[in-house]
């Protein structure tokens, strides 16, 4: 969706909220540099929680530092952008130094799940982030939530909701894999 999209924009910005490696964006990468006329120039702003210890943005930094040798490997012109925030709540849309004239992409696959929502607090920070993501009106927004109560303080709601979703995934895989598979 995103490549369709991009087929003629000459920047692609992409907010990644919860980067941490920055390994599912090798293929766009790979994807952009066979383009006809020659990729976008590829804006990355990674997200991400800081890491405890002496060097907070150690692997944010190490992800730019691949995601440039990768870039330069296929011809892609790349700027990364990097934001460590605990609070992903207290991010402005100043921070993410978005371009009117590129097309935005924003992803969040499987990463605001750990925001408290409305049943934890009124002003939540849930709702701060997704305020954040409507303010900057992204051309494509992939996002992916596991819905359950693993924030409960009881075990057993807890348990039995994780119960639930590996249930799910055993299933899906029952349905798409032939009993007969080696390994």
């Amino acid at each position: 969706m995103i490549c369709r999209m991009a087929e003629k924009a000459s920047a692609l910005h992409i907010v990644d909220f919860g980067i941490m490696y920055g390994f599912r964006w090798s293929i766009l990468i790979q994807h952009l540099s066979k383009r006809p006329g020659g990729p976008p120039k590829l804006p990355i702003t990674g997200i991400d929680i800081p890491q405890c210890g002496f060097r907070p943005t150690e692997r944010i930094e190490v992800t730019d530092r691949r995601l440039l040798n990768y870039c330069e490997r296929f011809n892609v012109r790349f700027e990364y952008n990097t934001i460590a925030a605990q609070n992903w709540e207290t991010i402005q849309i100043e921070d993410i130094k978005i371009n009117s004239k590129e097309m935005l992409v924003v992803n969040s696959l499987f990463r605001l799940e750990n925001l408290l929502d409305e049943t934890a607090e009124v002003d939540c920070p849930r709702n701060a982030v997704l305020k954040l993501i409507t303010k900057m009106n992204p051309d494509v927004f992939v996002h992916s939530i596991i819905s359950g109560s693993y924030n409960s303080p009881f075990f057993v709601t807890r348990f039995r909701e994780t119960l639930f979703h590996l249930s799910a995934i055993f299933d899906m895989f029952e349905n798409t894999l032939p009993r007969e598979e080696p390994g």
